[in-house]
């Protein structure tokens, strides 16, 4: 119940931020897999996204034989751009600043942080985004819980 709450808690968070994201990102719309009727969807208000996120990723690294990258092939999410999926690359509290490695995919610590400053809440990205600074577009989930870096 506490994790629905904290959910539907984001997504609304995320429904009155969605007008101000910044108009210099785009999403990266060659994805194959993409059906006609999530793009016709894709404007449409959402209620949640079907399937849930862990369903998809799941889903999703089944078909392979390696692992996904965070960046190019997990789905931004079918109701897009009010509910939409995020890879949290720092954790709420944490003095560890992470950063996604381009090339591979991978999650790797960046720096450490020596200071009393700490993350207020846990960061990320939103996959198969592109900003002007050719990295994707940053997220701050805001929450009460700490979300492991990858997640």
């Amino acid at each position: 119940a506490i994790e629905e709450h904290a959910l539907y808690s984001f997504l609304f968070l995320v429904n009155l931020l969605s007008p101000y994201f910044p108009q210099d990102c785009s999403v990266l719309e060659n994805d194959s897999k993409m059906t006609e009727e999530v793009k016709e969807n894709k404007s449409e208000k959402l209620q949640r996204p079907t399937p849930r996120l862990n369903e998809r990723i799941l889903s999703s690294l089944s078909r392979r034989s390696v692992a996904a990258h965070p960046w190019h092939d997990l789905e931004i999410g079918p109701g897009a751009p009010v509910i939409f999926n995020v890879v949290i690359e720092i954790s709420k509290g944490s003095k560890v600043k992470y950063e996604l490695d381009k090339k591979t995919g991978l999650i790797k610590v960046d720096r450490i942080l020596y200071s009393s400053v700490v993350y207020p809440h846990n960061y990320g990205f939103i996959p198969r985004t592109l900003c002007e600074d050719n990295d994707p577009l940053d997220v701050l989930v805001i929450m009460q819980e700490p979300v492991l870096p990858g997640c």
